[in-house]
């Protein structure tokens, strides 16, 4: 669900039966609906509103929705097939650059993630080192909108865009899996859950120092970032977890399990 850029209109995707349902915020009616594909599951809209972008998870395609005639502009298929014999809960992490020229999606199902081109609507497929990208967990545009950050369970790659190529690889240390990971707005901080997921750190990529430390009384199983960055929203079993920022305890006098990632380029670990 996403409010349009003037609040008037929520668009709302339906997995039953399928749809975009166009809400009228004034009046509390639907005044339109869109028929998609078969569970559509994530949705972006530009900064204008004009266009939404939405991955059906089971046909594993995208729709490109023009949102001034409900038009459906394109529908890509990616690579893979659909997904019909996946786990329901599989990632679909999806990001547009600052400038809106690109956007990206972790294609699971094609172990690849698709660098789309928003003008000619061409996806461009993205290996790591002609390897499969698996198990992307979170991705963002780098504000100068010409690196792709992505984030996998055991990897942080930064991409060349619209090249590809790599530019950073940062491989995690002795088999350690990175959890329940994400990304912030610009890709500058990186939340990540410890193996015994009883905290979340919040890292400084650039230095790869933790920046804020949130210990948890029940396991967390998912995070978001707020728009502006300021607010962590963690999800609970049975409930959502509001963390502020400025509230973190000192990480230098807890005891953190830490998180040891190895750079390729100098061999150096690192700890964070």
């Amino acid at each position: 669900m996403l409010p349009a850029p003037d609040g008037k209109l929520i668009y709302v995707t339906s997995m039953q039966p399928d749809a975009l349902s166009v809400l009228d915020t004034e009046r509390g009616k639907i005044v339109k609906t869109l028929p998609l594909g078969q569970f559509p599951r994530a949705m972006l809209l530009t900064n204008d509103g004009k266009r939404a972008y939405v991955i059906n998870s089971v046909d594993n395609t995208l729709s490109v929705i023009n949102l001034q005639d409900y038009s459906i502009e394109r529908v890509i298929a990616f690579a893979g097939g659909n997904a019909e014999h996946y786990g329901f809960g599989r990632q679909l992490a999806m990001a547009l650059s600052p400038d809106e020229k690109w956007l990206a999606f972790a294609n699971t199902i094609g172990s690849t993630v698709e660098l789309i081109n928003t003008e000619t609507l061409e996806p461009l497929p993205i290996r790591e080192n002609e390897a499969e990208i698996l198990n992307v967990q979170s991705l963002r545009f780098l504000a100068d909108n010409k690196q792709l950050r992505i984030v996998t369970d055991n990897t942080l790659l930064d991409i060349s865009v619209p090249d590809r190529a790599i530019t950073q690889q940062v491989l995690s240390c002795e088999g350690k899996e990175l959890q329940n990971a994400v990304l912030n707005s610009d890709g500058t901080l990186i939340a990540v859950q410890t193996p015994s997921a009883d905290h979340w750190l919040l890292v400084k990529i650039s230095t790869r120092s933790v920046i804020g430390y949130y210990p948890l009384t029940t396991i967390g199983y998912g995070m978001k970032f707020s728009n502006n960055d300021g607010l962590l929203f963690d999800k609970g079993l049975n409930d959502i977890r509001v963390l502020d920022r400025d509230r973190s305890l000192d990480p230098q006098d807890t005891e953190i399990t830490p998180l040891c990632f190895e750079d390729p380029n100098n061999q150096d670990d690192i700890g964070w």
